[in-house]
């Protein structure tokens, strides 16, 4: 921020009239016109730049969100395919249960976790 902007360019102060350590009153008033403006402009960017700091935390959380949200999706159809696959080798199971085979334990059931939170929290919906 210490750096400058692009500013129109002031014009400058007119010539003393007195001696050179001396200002006159219009000379005076130039420069505190001049200090204004330059004051006016310094706020104006730190609002603008105080207005972006506010955005950003918006900014990633929806950049998150669009980067999980395929992650989550895959994780659901992994999911939904375990629980298949684990309904199918308990029913193949029953079939060969008087062969006495070791049994699957049961699924445990699902808990809200990290990836309900993470839908909550940033508001996406659950896919079908």
């Amino acid at each position: 921020m210490g750096g400058q902007t692009a500013e129109t360019p002031q014009p400058s102060p007119p010539a003393s009239a007195g001696g050179e350590g001396v200002f006159s009153a219009h000379q005076q008033r130039w420069r505190q016109q001049s200090l204004e403006q330059q004051l006016a402009a310094t706020r104006e960017e730190l609002a603008a730049m105080k207005q972006l700091m506010d955005e950003l935390p918006g900014i990633f959380e929806r950049r998150f969100a669009l980067r999980m949200e395929p992650l989550l999706a895959h994780r659901e159809r992994l999911l939904s395919e375990t629980r298949q696959l684990r309904h199918d080798l308990v029913q193949l199971q029953g079939q060969w249960a008087p062969l006495n085979l070791p049994m699957l334990p049961p699924v445990p059931q699902r808990q809200p976790r990290l990836s309900r939170a993470l839908r909550h929290a940033f508001g996406l919906r659950r896919s079908a």
